[in-house]
């Protein structure tokens, strides 16, 4: 898949994810606070599944 495809791709599931949400309102209270979504090839076997979610706070201002 080239990387044109690729981003193609993952903004499709991006407004298929964010449908999902405008469809199931209660889901969006089950996200942490600043997650990051990546959306992985279910068949690559390859890839490393990382399960984790992992929290982005911001900084501080000063």
């Amino acid at each position: 898949m080239t990387h044109k495809e690729t981003v193609k791709r993952n903004i499709g599931l991006t407004f298929d994810f964010v449908n999902y949400l405008i469809d199931n309102q209660t889901e969006i209270e089950k996200l942490p606070s600043g997650f990051t979504l990546e959306f992985i090839k279910k068949d690559s076997s390859k890839l490393q599944h990382n399960h984790s979610i992992r929290e982005i706070r911001p900084e501080p201002v000063t």
